[in-house]
Order: structure tokens, then C-alpha cells, then sequence
């Protein structure tokens, strides 16, 4: 059964075209695909885990829009997390990007790295979120799979513990436009990048 997600967020995936992901990047995603498909079929535990070297924007995009996306499939065998080779903290201009595309997220108390609760959908639980190292406690140490969304952690990071295995997927950081007049429109549009190859992901799966 499909979740029910909130509505602003349903017509935004329902309006993305999958088919203008780059053919390149799109061979990434099938070959990731085909690698989930392989362990549900075998009844095996599974779970994406997208790392970036701070953990404050584009992995965070990631694991919320995979989440998001598979619920409104009706998937729930797949779990997500994301993790950095160092801890920061999530971004607020991903905090507010989510906000605007309709998500809801109540304002956390303000600390070095706030834990925020993405809401979603009405009677599932949020998705908890916040800056995490490849260490973290609450991580699984094995049955993932390491999605790697910037080059530096690619480069950084060559060997993943306890992956299953390692796909680069890297995005342009939209930390390019902090403190310009762009920032607002570079993020919003890395999120819907973002979002819009996950789909694809999704439709591979499926």
C-alpha cells in the first residue's frame, strides 16, 4: 500500500521527467537498481546509504527524496541513511528548500547540530535528521550500499566498511552560492536534481 504524502509534495514528484537525467548518470542509476533488485529478490536486508564529506546538504537531499519516493511506490523493504567523513550540521537553506517544496519541519532547539523531524506524510514517522559521521551509532555496519554524492568523498573515502558496495553518484555542491542573490534558486534546484534521478532509480527498481 502507497503512502499518502502530503500533497505539494506528491504533484512536485508526479511533474518530474525522469527522462531528462543524463544518459551517463542514468547508467549509474540503472546498474545501482539492478543492484537493489537483486537483494529483495533474494529476500535480503538492504539499505542506500549516501555519503558526502559533511553531511549537510546533498546527502541529506538524497536519503529524504529516496525515502519519500519509494513510500509513495508503495516500498518500505528498502531503508535510507546518510552519513560524512566529518560532522557538521544540515544546512538551513536545505532546511528551507524542503519547507518550500512541502515538507514540514518543526524548528529544532538551536545547538552546533540540531536533529530535525522531516515530516512528510500524515500517520508515518519522520524521517530524523542531522549531520553523522560513518561511525554513528545509529548507522548499520553492514547490507548497504555506499552511494558516494560529492567527488571529495569519493576521492577520500575509497573503501566504505561494511558496504556491500561503492557507486559514485556525485552533484554540484549548491554551497557554490552561499551568500549570493542565486543561493535560494542554485538549492532548489539541486533538489529537484536530486529528487528527479531518484525517481528514475525508483522506476528501475520497480
Amino acid at each position: 500500500m502507497k503512502t499518502t504524502i502530503y500533497p505539494k509534495i506528491g504533484e512536485f514528484l508526479d511533474s518530474l521527467d525522469a527522462n531528462q537525467v543524463p544518459t551517463e548518470r542514468a547508467a549509474v542509476l540503472k546498474e545501482l537498481a539492478h543492484q537493489v533488485k537483486e537483494r529483495l529478490e533474494q529476500g535480503l536486508p538492504i539499505e542506500l546509504r549516501f555519503i558526502c564529506t559533511h553531511n549537510s546538504r546533498r546527502s541529506h537531499f538524497a536519503q529524504i527524496w529516496t525515502h519519500v519516493i519509494a513510500e509513495h511506490n508503495g516500498m518500505y523493504e528498502i531503508t535510507f541513511s546518510s552519513a560524512g567523513t566529518e560532522i557538521t550540521a544540515l544546512n538551513q537553506q536545505v532546511v528551507q528548500t524542503l519547507i518550500r517544496q512541502g515538507f514540514e519541519i518543526p524548528i529544532p532547539e538551536q545547538k552546533s547540530n540540531p536533529h530535525y523531524e522531516i515530516q512528510y506524510a500524515d500517520n508515518r514517522a519522520s524521517i530524523l535528521a542531522f549531520s553523522k559521521n560513518l561511525q554513528d551509532d545509529s548507522l548499520l555496519k553492514s547490507n548497504f550500499i555506499a552511494i558516494m554524492t560529492c567527488s571529495e568523498a569519493d576521492q577520500g573515502c575509497p573503501f566504505v566498511p561494511g558496504a556491500l558496495s561503492r557507486v559514485a553518484l556525485p552533484f554540484e555542491d549548491p554551497k557554490i552560492a552561499d551568500g549570493t542573490a542565486e543561493e535560494e534558486k542554485v538549492y532548489l534546484e539541486r533538489s529537484i536534481q536530486i529528487a528527479r534521478e531518484m525517481k528514475l532509480l525508483f522506476q528501475y527498481i520497480v
